[in-house]
């Protein structure tokens, strides 16, 4: 049983303590495109004779990488689109997952509604001279089985830091293969500056019985 949303006071957005005061840097592809070459050049690469009575057409390649750029889903989503989703008809928790990392000290005293708890030792292997290293494949397992994580979910990212550990949550999904993952833009203290309710009881979902890998090879 949920425990009743908690009244956000001015106090209690100024206890979410921000410890970086950094904001999250998101990285996009850069999508780039040519244009130096002209239609008489491409033609001559595919071996067409240049002729007054010839019409040519721009080569496959060519027209490809004219086109501009297919769009690409938004990697932040803010705290009233979250909660409008939250509250939809028909969410469903199996497609949506909200992965709020905190203490567990923060998770306790306020998280989102719905939010999973991932501690930010969770996401570190801790094992010394190198303790930031991607935690091994059994381990991650274990995590994300723990909050009923399937690879076919939606999972929102979010923390009390600024973005930081929100980022390294993103980093590890992209590693393991999902890239369907957004930023809480904020965090959890644009959730609580935007007057939306926090929960304090723990969320629990049932495991999942997910398989985590890690490609440890060399990349050429």
């Amino acid at each position: 049983m949920m425990a009743r949303p908690l009244s956000v006071t001015r106090e209690a957005i100024s206890s979410i303590a921000s410890t970086s005061g950094s904001s999250p840097v998101i990285s996009m592809s850069i999508h780039t495109r040519t244009s130096g070459l002209s239609i008489d050049r491409a033609a001559q690469v595919q071996g067409v004779k240049n002729s007054g009575a010839c019409q040519y057409r721009q080569p496959r390649i060519i027209r490809a990488l004219h086109q501009p750029p297919p769009p690409m889903e938004p990697s932040v989503i803010t705290a009233v689109e979250l909660a409008d989703r939250l509250a939809a008809p028909g969410h469903d928790v199996r497609a949506l997952l909200v992965a709020q990392v905190t203490s567990p000290g923060a998770y306790a005293a306020g998280h989102v509604p719905g939010a999973v708890h991932i501690a930010p030792a969770d996401l570190v292997s801790g094992i010394p001279p190198a303790t930031g290293r991607l935690p091994d494949a059994g381990a991650l397992t274990t995590l994300f089985r723990r909050i009923g994580y399937t690879h076919d979910m939606e999972v929102i990212s979010l923390d009390d830091e600024g973005g930081g550990w929100a980022g390294r949550l993103a980093w590890t999904l992209d590693i393991i293969g999902n890239p369907r993952w957004r930023y809480l833009d904020g965090g959890l203290r644009a959730w609580a500056a935007a007057g939306l309710p926090l929960d304090r009881a723990p969320f629990c979902v049932p495991p999942s019985a997910v398989e985590i890998s890690v490609y440890t090879g060399p990349i050429a």
